[in-house]
């Protein structure tokens, strides 16, 4: 699935390559959309509402409405029960995506809130903010667990695997830091791309991350070593990618073109 500034989303048949629908209802940039593994996703908006769809029908299935600006960034949780989205209001919310309602508001610290990242589980959570600082977050009782600190410019996009345990995060000082959650430390620094990264992914064993750059190249890393595994070079800057199906990468670029990936181990 994939979302675009033409305030669309697109569901897509990875195998074929093939659109099977266009969703519509977003009235300004479709900013993220995230997942669950029961057939539904939820959409970001500037448009300052974040929309629930069922991927299997295309159809609309809620308005979540309450940030008081544009939204940024959303997770999800893999049952689909939860949803935390990340929004230039300078707050996180967490949300009851059955019900539509907002269950916490958490504040964002002093700067810009960047993205949010979810746990499989929906037990956690990272909240990434211009001040540089990372937030860690018990969802279920929305108090902040602890901060990781170390980047020296705005943090532009997290990652989290699934266990919640490790995370990559991307700087606005060209950097690609991986953590260990639990002990709040820095494991690695990642470095090889030649300009700004705009987009992480982890995939869900948690031992190979991704990053989209502005140099137009995807690169897929060994998180243990941080050895790159694979580079892929795009048509324009690489904006965003995700892991699809175990080996399958998807990755979208500022012309528009979304790329269907293998790693080949």
């Amino acid at each position: 699935m994939s979302a675009s500034w033409d305030r669309t989303l697109k569901v897509w048949d990875i195998d074929t390559g093939e659109e099977q629908w266009t969703l519509s209802g977003h009235s300004d940039r479709v900013t993220g959309v995230a997942l669950s593994e029961d057939g539904r996703a939820v959409s970001a908006s500037l448009d300052t509402t974040l929309k629930v769809w069922d991927i299997d029908t295309g159809r609309e299935v809620r308005t979540l409405s309450g940030h008081s600006n544009g939204v940024i960034g959303v997770s999800i949780s893999a049952d689909g029960r939860w949803a935390m989205s990340a929004a230039l209001d300078r707050t996180a919310k967490i949300w009851d995506v059955e019900s539509g309602r907002v269950l916490r508001s958490l504040p964002g610290g002093s700067g810009r809130l960047r993205g949010v990242t979810m746990s499989r589980d929906g037990r956690r959570a990272i909240s990434a903010s211009s001040d540089s600082i990372l937030q860690v977050w018990d969802v279920q009782t929305g108090k902040e667990v602890r901060a990781l600190t170390g980047h020296f410019g705005d943090v532009a996009a997290i990652a989290m695997s699934p266990d919640g345990r490790r995370a990559m995060s991307v700087s606005m000082d060209d950097t690609i830091d991986v953590w260990d959650v639990d002990q709040g430390c820095k494991l690695l620094t990642l470095k090889g791309h030649s300009d700004s990264v705009w987009a992480v992914a982890v995939s869900t064993d948690g031992q190979t991350g991704l990053s989209a750059s502005l140099d137009e190249t995807v690169k897929a890393w060994n998180l243990r070593t941080g050895k790159v595994l694979a580079t892929f070079t795009c048509d324009a800057s690489a904006l965003c990618c995700r892991f699809g199906s175990p080996g399958s990468i998807v990755a979208g670029d500022s012309l528009g073109r979304v790329y269907f990936l293998r790693l080949e181990q």
